[in-house]
């Protein structure tokens, strides 16, 4: 019961009759006016749990009428408050959970998009690429060049020998690792089982779809995240969406069919990135589980299920899974031929020796599986690391967390022509850049499975 008002949470009825007349209906049989939108006005700090229930909202402004969404259960309690207190009835209106989330999101986007860019930077500032550049940092690389400056003006020869020595044993190191992850090619697992849980009892399960320009796949999406053989009442399916993305929204909104499908707006403000959209949506997720996909992605329709039984089976610091990501269109032409190559290798070889091994993931950008109560332990995606996926696979392992590999994949396809995959390629190695510099390998150290204090750290602030 909130703010008086009994409420209840919604069922699985409403997926199977379209959650608008489901609750026109229950407005019809309680006389309250039914609201298909809900209009809040601007609010102050988000209430977190009362979006993700989205069963009551009381409006900031004008006559302050309250809306709820009723579980069928609810409707005989409600009738006899409601007899009670009649004179209740002129501020209440009934609407669908989706409206009320969208309504409070709405009222507080400001509030939820300030602590999306600022979120990380605010509890863990040492793992945050919003600092480019430390002092220390600084002074370290211009000492670094004085050196190399120094040695090829005293001793040129020397100093590239050297030069090239250092970069020999880097590149063999780097070679030599691949080398080993081809021999776990053959010795991957089997795919897991789904565990003997009840339908009932199988968790809710996010899926974050960031989308920009994305109009024309909207409905393939829509059509291949559908297909995910997991109960649609235990799924929280986010389409994350810019402001002024007008086209996507439009087609979004043409393609969903209604829960679990939400649009999720996004405000416009910087950093535009791909991680500070999936920041904004974090406190809004409901599923103890997040996953995310891109708008070209084709996940096996298991892979939930494969994921969650992997979970299931392993100790709570297994935080992220790693679905393969698998090229589609690589007979296209020779470009996505090479792609589809280096997808094979990273994820059928690479990755699984990186687990194999208990090292951290550079992981995907996408079919990303997480505990939620790690992700926000650990701070969530850096909106200003335009490598999000890689930069949140090292902090799980700084962090002490593992991550692992699930072999059920998720199709997508390659860049056709140079000017895309160019651009890709340019934001990736921008993103290393950030990662390896300002982040974790310059700033914190190689590796921090031994680093116990920041996953202390990160108990004390979820606490706090």
């Amino acid at each position: 019961m909130l703010g008086g008002v009994p409420t209840g949470h919604p069922g699985a009825d409403v997926r199977a009759a379209g959650e608008t007349d489901v609750y026109a209906d229950r407005a019809r049989r309680l006389g309250l006016p039914f609201a298909p939108v809900v209009h809040l006005g601007q609010a102050g700090p988000a209430d977190i749990a009362a979006i993700r229930h989205g069963t009551f909202a009381i409006a900031a402004d004008g006559d302050h009428l309250a809306y709820f969404a009723p579980e069928e259960t609810m409707l005989p309690l409600v009738g006899r408050w409601l007899r009670k207190f009649p004179e209740m009835r002129n501020r209440l209106r009934v609407a669908t959970p989706a409206a009320i989330r969208a309504a409070l999101v709405r009222s507080a986007a400001a509030h939820l998009a300030d602590d999306a860019v600022d979120r990380l930077a605010a509890r863990h500032r040492q793992h945050s690429a919003r600092v480019v550049v430390t002092s220390p940092q600084a002074i370290g690389a211009l000492l670094l060049c004085l050196l190399a400056a120094a040695g090829i003006y005293f001793d040129t020869i020397g100093t590239l020998v050297a030069i090239d020595l250092i970069g020999g044993m880097l590149f063999f190191r780097v070679s030599a690792l691949r080398f080993v992850a081809a021999g776990f090619v053959d010795r991957r697992p089997l795919a897991a089982a789904a565990p003997t849980v009840s339908e009932r009892d199988l968790p809710v399960y996010t899926i974050l779809l960031p989308l920009y320009g994305e109009a024309n796949v909207v409905a393939d999406l829509i059509a291949s995240v559908g297909a995910l053989d997991w109960p649609q009442d235990r799924l929280d399916v986010k389409l994350l969406i810019e402001a002024d993305d007008r086209a996507t929204i439009a087609a979004a909104e043409r393609a969903i069919p209604g829960p679990p499908f939400e649009i999720v707006i996004v405000p416009p403000l910087g950093p535009r990135t791909k991680p500070k959209a999936l920041a904004f949506a974090l406190p809004l997720a409901r599923g103890d589980f997040i996953t995310v996909y891109d708008a070209e992605d084709r996940p096996h329709p298991q892979q939930l299920r494969q994921a969650y039984a992997t979970f299931a089976r392993s100790g709570p610091d297994l935080a992220c899974l790693q679905s393969a990501l698998v090229i589609d269109n690589g007979d296209d032409n020779w470009l996505t031929l090479l792609f589809a190559i280096e997808y094979a290798a990273l994820f059928d070889g690479l990755l699984p020796a990186l687990a194999a091994l208990g090292m951290p993931l550079p992981l995907g950008g996408t079919s990303n599986h997480f505990r939620r109560i790690v992700l926000e332990k650990v701070g969530g995606w850096d909106p200003f690391n335009v490598t999000e996926d890689a930069d949140i696979g090292f902090r799980l392992a700084r962090f002490g967390y593992r991550s692992a590999t699930i072999d059920l994949p998720t199709m997508e396809d390659a860049p056709i022509s140079i000017g895309p995959w160019f651009r890709q390629r340019s934001r990736w190695f921008k993103g290393w850049m950030q990662t390896w510099w300002s982040t974790h390998a310059i700033r914190n150290g190689w590796f921090a499975n031994s680093d116990s204090s920041a996953r202390s750290a990160s108990d004390s602030s979820a606490r706090a």
